[in-house]
This record gives C-alpha cells, sequence and structure tokens, in this order.
C-alpha cells in the first residue's frame, strides 16, 4: 500500500474514534482508499506505456552507445 492511502486510513480511524465520520462513510471511505490504491500501478504502467509509444525513437541509440563505452 502507498503512504497517501497509509495516511488516509490513519486519518479515517482517527475520525471515526472522535465520532466526526458516521460508520457508513468509514466503510465507503476506507472502500475508496483500497480501490484507488490497487488501482494505482495498473494506471502508472498504462501511462507509462502510453508515453513509450510517443517518445521518439532517437533516444534508444544514444543509450546503447553509453552502454557500449562503459563495457
Amino acid at each position: 500500500m502507498n503512504a497517501r492511502g497509509q495516511m488516509q486510513l490513519i486519518a479515517l480511524n482517527i475520525g471515526l474514534a472522535a465520532g466526526i465520520v458516521s460508520q457508513e462513510l468509514f466503510a465507503a471511505l476506507v472502500l475508496v482508499a483500497l480501490v484507488t490504491t490497487a488501482m494505482t500501478v495498473p494506471a502508472l504502467s498504462w501511462l507509462d506505456r502510453r508515453d513509450a509509444r510517443t517518445r521518439p525513437r532517437e533516444a534508444a541509440p544514444q543509450e546503447e552507445k553509453a552502454a557500449v563505452r562503459w563495457s
């Protein structure tokens, strides 16, 4: 779980204990925290693949030259 999700759950627990958050709202927000945490990696992977398709291909040969120079 990422740090944002953990902090959200801690804040929700404090709010529930203090009576600021109802049981229904607590359950809904915990579900939101879990769903957004679970979907972070697939969403970032999808965005990274999309970015890689639009990135110019000129960068690849420069990386190969650097690898050859250091080997």
